[in-house]
């Protein structure tokens, strides 16, 4: 694929993500973005939750409170992030995700240790004047191993 074909892609999906998420809105005449339905979202959250408790069930203090606790924690986790992804669906923009490490150097002036991205860098695709450019909405998480 061209680049001229990406890039006409990425907008023309990006068009319909937009509209379709001006359909999704019950009111039409509401200008904010559309909000998740935690009713209808119950069913996939469970499903989540269960997989994520069934990897991290050793980790997590034994007892009916304390896993009690981590599910309802993890509910809301995977419902905010329900409600970001909406978000990100409705916005007339590009995003991508960078999975670069930055090149960091330690106190000695060599390399430092490895790294490694646990979140992901949020970046908006913007178009100035004709010219295509990449603004940073959010750096990347990165731990030193």
């Amino acid at each position: 694929m061209k680049l001229t074909e990406v890039v006409v892609f990425d907008k023309a999906f990006t068009r319909w993500r937009h509209l379709s998420a001006f359909l999704i809105e019950p009111s039409r005449a509401s200008r904010e973005a559309p909000k998740a339905n935690e009713t209808e979202l119950q069913p996939a959250i469970r499903r989540n939750v269960a997989l994520i408790y069934s990897i991290l069930k050793p980790f997590i203090n034994p007892g009916v409170e304390s896993q009690r606790s981590q599910e309802n924690n993890l509910s809301a986790i995977i419902f905010e992030g329900a409600q970001l992804g909406l978000l990100l669906f409705s916005q007339p923009s590009v995003w991508t995700f960078g999975w670069k490490v930055p090149v960091r150097e330690d106190t000695n002036g060599g390399r430092a240790g490895r790294l490694l991205v646990i979140f992901p860098a949020l970046g908006e695709q913007i178009e100035r004047h004709g010219k295509p450019r990449l603004r940073e909405v959010s750096a990347p998480v990165v731990i030193e191993l």
